[in-house]
């Protein structure tokens, strides 16, 4: 009987030891998901030439890359358990629940977009830069509201026809 209780708690042992790293790496992988779903979306529109929409879905923490029409372009990704896109900013919008689109022009250009990962192992924004696709983690928002903040001036100083310059 003490053996079958000390192996009890050996295995209840060893599993909280591995629920850290498993978290951590979840995290990873959600911010890695991030980074390539938009790095394909932009390749994917250099090369073929014809625009699409990079779509958020806040509560179920998926990511789409749809046409002009909507229509599905590729699978839809769902972030890892327990990982949640808590919010998608962009300059001119910041939104917290529903869906977020970013069109990704010709060019391969978005909008400068951030997008905040909450969960254990990640709580960070990751800072998408329009013109490069760059992703950079923030852990400042002060800081990100101050990159956005110098887009939105940047795009009302040199803005025609009201088109965004973020």
């Amino acid at each position: 009987m003490v053996a079958v209780v000390m192996m009890g708690l050996l295995a209840g042992a060893a599993a909280l030891s591995f629920a850290r790293p498993l978290r951590e790496a979840r995290g990873l992988d959600a911010v890695e998901m991030v980074r390539s779903f938009d790095e394909a979306a932009r390749s994917s529109v250099r090369r073929f030439g014809k625009p699409a929409t990079l779509r958020f879905e806040l509560g179920t923490g998926t990511l789409m890359r749809v046409d002009e029409r909507g229509e599905l372009l590729t699978q839809a990704l769902r972030l890892p358990f327990e990982i949640r896109l808590r919010q998608v900013r962009t300059a001119a919008r910041r939104a917290s629940d529903g869906q977020v689109d970013v069109r990704c022009a010709p060019p391969g250009l978005t909008r400068t977009y951030a997008v905040k990962l909450e969960g254990p192992g990640v709580g960070t924004w990751l800072l998408v830069s329009g013109l490069s696709g760059e992703v950079t983690r923030v852990t400042n928002e002060a800081k990100l509201d101050a990159i956005f903040s110098a887009t939105a001036m940047r795009g009302e100083a040199g803005s025609s026809g009201g088109h965004d310059a973020d």
